[in-house]
């Protein structure tokens, strides 16, 4: 199960371009609900985003979406919650 904490890394890609890599998953959090807090439709607005999980250089997990704002504010309302549900749902 990925922490909050956790020192492995994390790549995330929003619409197939590269975004970052960020150590800890809280700061994948923040790039999205940053981008997501753009869109111009709030509800129906969408947003393509990938995150590998990167260990020793080497994805060892990935999660893929193609989401709406709607969805977003309601699975990921905060950094917490968008963890678990990674853990439940996506990886």
């Amino acid at each position: 199960m990925v922490t909050m904490e956790s020192r492995d890394g994390f790549d995330l890609r929003i619409g197939g371009l590269a975004f970052g890599r960020f150590p800890f998953l809280s700061e994948c959090w923040d790039a999205l609900q940053h981008e997501y807090s753009a869109l111009e439709d709030q509800q129906g607005g969408e947003l393509f985003w990938e995150i590998d999980h990167i260990v020793d250089g080497m994805a060892i997990r990935s999660a893929s979406q193609h989401m709406a704002a709607g969805q977003w504010y309601v699975f990921a309302e905060s950094a917490n919650a968008f963890r678990q549900w990674l853990n439940l749902v996506a990886w």
